[in-house]
């Protein structure tokens, strides 16, 4: 029976993901209003995932990213890909953010 709460887990990577998000929006000096129309995508959607209040497709995270100037990778480093819920159906988002964390810890790190 789903009762529309996420479990704590799934909510846990959705915060960090909206902490992430507004981070980076602040940083360009985007208004929540901007980056929507920036990334094609709702308002009051956007609002919702920064909130950690709605899930994000790989979609949207992407189209968020684009206008945020980052990657995918950058967007989502808070998020271990180890602690994604198992609830979690399409084991292809767990498996995208492993291979993003992969693929980060093998780029070569500029130097200081």
């Amino acid at each position: 029976m789903n009762t529309g709460f996420m479990d704590y887990s799934r909510r846990h990577e959705c915060v960090a993901l909206g902490a992430r998000i507004i981070e980076l929006r602040q940083e360009l000096n985007l208004t929540q209003t901007d980056l929507a129309h920036l990334s094609h995508i709702d308002p009051s959607n956007l609002g919702k995932i920064e909130r950690g209040q709605a899930n994000a497709s790989i979609t949207t995270i992407t189209l968020i990213a684009r206008a945020l100037e980052t990657t995918v990778s950058d967007l989502t480093r808070d998020i271990d890909p180890t602690k994604v819920s198992e609830k979690v159906r399409k084991p292809t988002v767990r498996e995208f953010l492993e291979y993003q964390q992969e693929r980060e810890s093998r780029r070569p790190q500029p130097n200081s």
